[in-house]
């Protein structure tokens, strides 16, 4: 694994609600949705053992951690729309998507509601009915011991996460109790590849319906993690386990879109042609457009945004127009070749190109380093397209 890897976090506004996310590391986009009554920091661990090869996000659920809920009212459905939409703001193609717990249950909604969002799917500790598989109570059950010690650990744990911990246990209490789950058609037509996780001491989930869940999918797979009950993805003893599942899983079936391009920029491109421009940029790049306009196609990336404008004029393609910083720039120059970029042979002074990689020295001294290493492309408009990193 790489050691270095970027890290960053924003909010995105969804629906009335400000969604708040953690961004680490770079390659193929994986989003970690929380449990219950959780937050997206609860996947810490998790997230930075898979941030050396995956870009790892983990959202705040609506009205969880720092995410807002004006609205009052959690629902798995809308939950599951939310990620859809933070999928698109992001501008992340077919992310792997994994939940734990009420996560997990968001990650099935997400498939029936928005299939074309993502890639594959990895549902633990969940299942999609909750009256005959004994969720229904085990739910009333959590919730009676909650409310029944105001000094107990759970609403400690409670007031730690998040600031309106009253409104969401109360909005938690009605999404638990009223939900009336999914039917079997709706699990059957679930068409991506999908890893069904337990751990064999579950005792909200155990391996017994992981195993009728696997059962009723078209394309699913089945891990149970020894030793490990409900809360152990988040521990320290049994989460490595996990991770390494999640990423065998996603290295499978993830896709090797945008290959790490999620830097912030924030440009506009000539296209003498747009729809060969668009074409460019989804088959070589693994991006797509968030937002369409005549004669303009605007892409968004963590943190910032570019366009592609309609123009008669071509690029000069003597200076660089727009750069990526990324993690590994030798990884990433060798996935965008595999999909067809050409990389620029570029020898100027001080510095010297070799295999498509340039060593720069005293570039982005703010950096703290000593320079960095930058290759250079040009999309099908003749636009320069450069990457960096740091070193």
């Amino acid at each position: 694994m790489r050691g270095h890897h970027f890290r960053s976090e924003g909010f995105v506004p969804v629906d009335g609600a400000q969604l708040f996310y953690t961004a680490r590391g770079a390659g193929r986009p994986l989003v970690l949705v929380h449990g219950g009554l959780a937050s997206g920091a609860t996947w810490a661990p998790i997230a930075a053992a898979l941030a050396g090869e995956f870009l790892v996000l983990t959202p705040d659920s609506r009205g969880h951690g720092r995410s807002t809920n004006p609205g009052g009212v959690l629902s798995y459905s809308a939950l599951a729309d939310d990620v859809a939409a933070l999928i698109a703001a992001l501008g992340l193609r077919e992310p792997v998507v994994a939940g734990w717990s009420d996560g997990g249950q968001i990650a099935l909604e997400l498939a029936v509601r928005h299939p074309a969002a993502v890639a594959a799917l990895i549902v633990g500790g969940a299942y999609p009915e909750f009256d005959d598989s004994g969720l229904r109570a085990a739910h009333r059950d959590l919730l009676a011991e909650i409310n029944a010690d105001p000094d107990g650990p759970e609403l400690a744990g409670l007031r730690a996460l998040h600031d309106d911990w009253p409104a969401l246990l109360e909005q938690t209490t009605g999404m638990w109790l009223q939900y009336r789950g999914l039917t079997d058609a709706d699990v059957a037509g679930i068409t991506q590849p999908t890893l069904v996780l337990a751990g064999d001491r579950d005792e909200l989930v155990g391996p017994d319906l992981a195993a009728a869940l696997f059962r009723a999918l078209a394309h699913g797979e089945l891990a149970v993690v020894p030793f490990a009950d409900h809360p152990a993805p988040a521990t320290a003893e049994r989460g490595h386990v996990f991770a390494d599942l999640i990423a065998d899983f996603a290295r499978r079936h993830g896709t090797t879109a945008a290959a790490g391009l999620r830097g912030r920029v924030a440009t506009r491109l000539p296209a003498q042609d747009l729809e060969r421009a668009r074409r460019f940029y989804s088959d070589k790049l693994g991006l797509e457009p968030a937002e369409e306009r005549p004669g303009g196609l605007l892409y968004h990336t963590l943190g910032g945004a570019f366009a592609l404008f309609e123009s008669r004029g071509s690029s000069p393609g003597t200076f660089t127009q727009m750069a990526w910083d990324v993690d590994d720039v030798e990884a990433t120059v060798r996935v965008l070749s595999e999909r067809g970029v050409v990389f620029e042979h570029v020898d100027a002074p001080g510095l010297r190109t070799v295999g498509g990689i340039a060593d720069v020295e005293g570039n982005y001294p703010s950096k703290g380093g000593r320079g960095e290493r930058a290759a250079w492309f040009r999309d099908s408009e003749g636009n320069l397209i450069g990457l960096g990193q740091a070193v």
